[in-house]
């Protein structure tokens, strides 16, 4: 499996047809992660750059895989950047306190 990097540009304005959207588009994403293929999904607080991590067989594979989401014909502008590396923390059990 090879990561990427997908750095998306989001509209300065969201119009309501890209609103009305988001519903299945996060659907879609919690489902890709779910199975594993998005490693990460990421949100500016401006909400001008979306990043997302995928791991992909292939690099031919991430058209299909954006493809797949509702909202891509609404974020055109984005960049595709292979990883070397992509090192997370690993979610642990929270620590127990004896007191």
């Amino acid at each position: 499996m090879n990561e990427f990097l997908i750095i998306y540009d989001l509209p300065i304005e969201f119009d309501e047809s890209f609103v009305m959207l988001i519903p299945q588009h996060r659907l879609r994403i919690n489902q890709l992660l779910d199975e594993g293929v998005i490693k990460s999904y990421s949100l500016s607080a401006d909400r001008s750059k979306l990043w997302m991590v995928i791991d992909v067989e292939e690099e031919n594979d991430i058209k299909e895989l954006l493809d797949s989401l509702p909202l891509q014909h609404k974020m055109l502008n984005y960049e595709i950047v292979p990883l070397m590396f992509n090192q997370v923390s690993a979610p642990g059990l929270p620590t127990l306190s004896l007191n």
